[in-house]
């Protein structure tokens, strides 16, 4: 497992360390986070996506992401696993308001592609590189 610890002195960034020994100056230094760099698979239960055609489709989905900046993800975002999950959750909807339901669920790789393009769009300046995006479920629901 790959870790990286950002470092403040005095309150402010001051430098990132890997998991080799370093000293900290005790009261001056401190960890501000212990970020994972390893990659991360974030699940999504489905959701209701109401589609163009105003038909209500569940639709589940996996992303996985890796943290490529522990600095970017410790200061420009409070907790990007939450951030990528409601990102992802939002973009599906969205995704899925512009489609009909019939078209969305024949066209998942369309919808793959549009869901990994929204989601890099923003998580780059988090410091967080998504890999990859699944869509696991598309189920027109029954009325």
């Amino acid at each position: 497992m790959t870790v990286a610890y950002v470092i403040e002195r005095f309150g402010r960034y001051h430098r990132t360390l890997d998991t080799r020994p370093r000293l900290l100056v005790p009261g001056i230094d401190r960890v501000r986070a212990r970020v994972d760099l390893s990659p991360r698979r974030l699940e999504f239960p489905p959701q209701p996506v109401i589609t163009a055609d105003n038909l209500v489709v569940s639709a589940a989905a996996t992303v996985w992401c890796t943290v490529t900046d522990p600095v970017a993800a410790t200061y420009e975002i409070s907790n990007y696993v939450h951030a990528v999950e409601q990102l992802a959750v939002t973009a599906l909807r969205s995704i899925g308001g512009e489609l009909p339901a019939a078209t969305m669920v024949e066209s998942r790789l369309d919808v793959n592609r549009r869901l990994l393009t929204e989601l890099t769009q923003y998580t780059g300046r988090w410091g967080v590189r998504v890999d990859q995006t699944e869509i696991t479920e598309l189920r027109p629901q029954a009325r």
